[in-house]
């Protein structure tokens, strides 16, 4: 990326900067300008994929999806988009409806995670303190200063102004206590509830709705997910066909015998009215005359604004009545695992772990502002994507479950390799020769790339496009027949480490020549060292150090080792475990990680845990008390280039920004220090705040002329650091032009400056 001069990162060691800290520190300034305060916020960042469109809501103009990903904002007269996730300060990760108040809100209707408040003022998300908090809220009908939350258990009823909810109907008439709500209607002074059932209704006034008995019910349209007035009209869709409700002899009526209803609208002027069928959507010529409205997707939602139908798809927003907005280039799901990161911020994803996590959909590509899709409509020969690396002349290599590995070629086309041209092998038991299942690839420091072939051995290839392979079988590593091989690792001394399914792990030396018979190996399980508590080995890696680390699915272990080659024997001088009683915050290990700062990052079931490469344990972070995306993690990989620890997960792709970026910087890059200029005397500036840093910095500050005014340390596992304006003596400093320095934990730096003003 090109450097610029505003943004320009220098790394200076510590030990230079004590002896010649004053003498450098006015020269740097004399050069140095502001950090632009329009850089990166916060070390926190969420890469989620917006699609499919739940539902949609049109307020003053800006469109507002609910989705599994968070919340999409399209202004269409920019024809910009705005998102929000747990990194905007959301809070949750599906988001399945949405609602506009009079007062200026916007309300949210979260899956487990409770209801969420817009701000429209200033775009800001407002606690509503856990309403709601473990329902699935599936819809949300404004009456004054309360809301009508239709959820998997009935109705709630959430008064504004005291943030509270104040009671539940969870026994809507003669339907069965605990009845799922999918849409909500007021009407004519009625609460109509469109549930799994058929539809309930009950007269606001009335005085006990938590009595069944203040419910009318009817089964007669079977599952109803919409309501909406057309014409004065109230109109409902069900299992089978639209409905109308009569007012005047208070029973409903079918009108058009369509298919699944799932969703309706009416817009425009004559009033148009469309229906959401099993995903395409008919538009009503007359009483008896349905045609399809030409559109090409899976329609999810539809919503009417004037002349305008906003439709919610599979793929993101689409418009009847103007312009469609331009693509999303969204993920396909949500699901992130294995990833691979190359040049100018290009990330590579598998969208499976096996053939029973995630969905196929091949591999994604992330080239910084979007996605796109590599499947087997462009070559790939399988969707079950499970692994992805990186050769020495970037080539991409992904290995699939069942059909063998692809590499990528200079012509971006996918040339495959299974058990006819290469030394994989398909599985034995059953015997399917061809069913070639690669579950983990790794490259060596020679370029080599190493494999796990599940049921047959640890392969290694090299020399792409004119492939050169060779199979350590099973016998060789000390497994039994059919031995479900899951990871590999490569330490720093060129030995393997690869994990099993069943057979706990096995250290492999091939001898320096991994195209010849290895020279040794031996297997560690439980049967052989009792301090390892599982066979299923879910994730191993080695440190520079030539540590190894091992996770299971019932704790992690930092181990020390040694092999006598004489005796045949592997040792581990320590061997350390961490559990739920050592700190962690679930024992099922999913994936670990090492950066350039000394940390040791390991992805859990529940949470993201943080540990130094000797072995202390220094937090876990979740959704609770971080900006992690979701508390499921299913892949950890760090890349050296910019700093950030990149975490797939089952809610999205979450970015930690841990060091510094070594690549330059951009316009978007560093920390942000707000306000600037600081006037200390606001009251609601009244704190400096600096943000975006590298996990784990010291700041210090400092006056024009090199004085030290303040050094500043974060709280554990903090990336932002606030400053009241004082000195090392408590006293407020004086107006002028001040320069920070940020230091990382291995002695690197950055720095800017800011200025302080008096308030007149």
């Amino acid at each position: 990326m090109r450097q610029t001069a505003a943004h320009r990162i220098a790394f200076v060691p510590r030990s230079f900067l004590r002896t010649h800290w004053v003498a450098l520190f006015v020269g740097f300034c004399l050069g140095l300008l502001v950090t632009e305060a329009d850089a990166q916020v916060g070390a926190w960042r969420a890469l989620t994929s917006m699609r499919p469109v739940n539902a949609l809501a049109v307020v003053e103009g800006a469109v507002f999806g609910a989705t599994p990903g968070g919340v999409l904002r399209y202004d269409p007269v920019s024809e910009t988009y705005r998102r929000f996730t747990r990194a905007d300060g959301l809070d949750a990760n599906v988001v399945l409806s949405v609602s506009a108040d009079s007062s200026g809100s916007l309300w949210f209707g979260t899956d487990g995670e409770g209801l969420r408040r817009l701000r429209l003022a200033d775009e800001r998300f407002v606690s509503t303190q856990g309403a709601l908090q473990g329902l699935k809220i599936n819809a949300i009908a404004v009456n004054d200063d309360r809301l009508f939350v239709g959820t998997d258990v009935g109705v709630s009823v959430y008064l504004v102004a005291s943030g509270r909810v104040k009671e539940t109907y969870r026994q809507l008439g003669s339907f069965q206590k605990d009845t799922e709500v999918r849409a909500l209607a007021i009407h004519e002074g009625q609460l109509f509830a469109a549930t799994s059932d058929g539809i309930a209704r009950a007269p606001l006034q009335a005085m006990n709705l938590q009595d069944p008995d203040s419910w009318v019910s009817t089964r007669l349209m079977g599952d109803s997910s919409s309501l909406i007035v057309h014409n004065d009209t109230l109109l409902s869709g069900g299992a089978f066909a639209a409905w109308r409700f009569d007012d005047s002899q208070s029973r409903w009526r079918s009108f058009a015998v369509l298919g699944q209803v799932e969703g309706l609208a009416s817009f425009g002027s004559p009033a148009r009215l469309v229906a959401n069928v099993d995903g395409s959507l008919q538009e009503r010529m007359s009483d008896e005359t349905w045609e399809p409205l030409e559109f090409t997707g899976e329609v999810h939602s539809i919503f009417a604004s004037a002349d305008e139908l906003w439709i919610g798809t599979d793929t993101g927003l689409a418009a009847v009545g103007r312009p469609a907005p331009y693509p999303l280039r969204d993920a396909p799901s949500n699901a992130f695992f294995d990833v691979e990161t190359g040049g100018d911020g290009e990330l590579w994803v598998a969208s499976t772990a096996s053939d029973r996590d995630g969905v196929p959909a091949g591999v994604f590509r992330f080239d910084g502002d979007g996605w796109e899709v590599h499947n087997r409509t462009q070559g790939l020969p399988s969707d079950f994507a499970v692994g992805i690396a990186q050769d020495p002349s970037q080539n991409l290599w992904v290995t699939t479950w069942g059909w063998g590995i692809a590499v990528l070629d200079d012509n971006e086309v996918w040339q495959r390799f299974d058990h006819r041209n290469s030394a994989l092998r398909g599985i034995t038991q059953p015997s399917v020769p061809e069913f070639v299942v690669v579950s983990d690839i790794q490259p060596d420091a020679q370029g080599a790339m190493w494999m796990t072939n599940v049921q047959a051995g640890l392969v290694v290839m090299a020399g792409f496009p004119d492939v050169r392979s060779f199979l350590h079988d099973l016998d060789a590593l000390g497994l039994p027949a059919a031995a479900h091989l899951s990871r590999v690792a490569i330490g720093p001394d060129a030995r393997k480490w690869v994990a099993t399914a069943t057979e706990g792990f096995v250290y492999f030396d091939d001898g320096g020549d991994p195209f010849t018979a290895g020279v040794a190996s031996a297997v560690v399980s439980p049967a052989t060292e009792p301090r390892l508590r599982s066979a299923n080995i879910t994730a191993i890696a080695v440190s520079a150090a030539n540590v190894v680390w091992v996770g299971t699915d019932n704790g992690l272990y930092r181990l020390t080792w040694a092999y006598n080659s004489n005796t045949g024997r592997l040792t581990f001088p320590t061997w350390r475990e961490y559990r739920l009683e050592n700190g962690l915050n679930s024992n099922f290990i999913t994936s670990i990680a090492f950066d350039d700062q000394g940390n040791v990052w390991v992805g859990t079931r529940a949470g993201l845990s943080w540990l130094r490469t000797t072995g202390t344990l220094v937090t876990t972070f979740t959704t609770d008390n971080s900006g992690l995306i979701h508390d499921r993690v299913q892949s950890v990989t760090y890349e050296v280039a910019n700093g950030s620890l990149w975490i797939g997960t089952f809610g999205g792709l979450g970015q930690l920004q841990v060091g510094l970026n070594l690549a330059g910087t951009d316009e978007q890059a560093g920390p942000v220090l707000y306000p600037n200029p600081f006037v200390i005397d606001d009251v609601e500036n009244s704190r400096l705040t600096l943000a975006g840093l590298p996990l784990d910095s010291e700041v210090t500050l400092y006056t024009l002329t090199g004085q030290l005014v303040r050094f500043l340390e974060p709280e554990q596992g903090a990336t932002v650091i606030a400053w009241d304006g004082t000195d090392q003596d408590g006293k407020t400093v004086g107006p002028g032009i001040y320069f920070y320095r940020a230091t990382t934990r291995d002695g690197r730096s950055l720095r800017g400056k800011f200025a302080i003003v008096r308030a007149r």
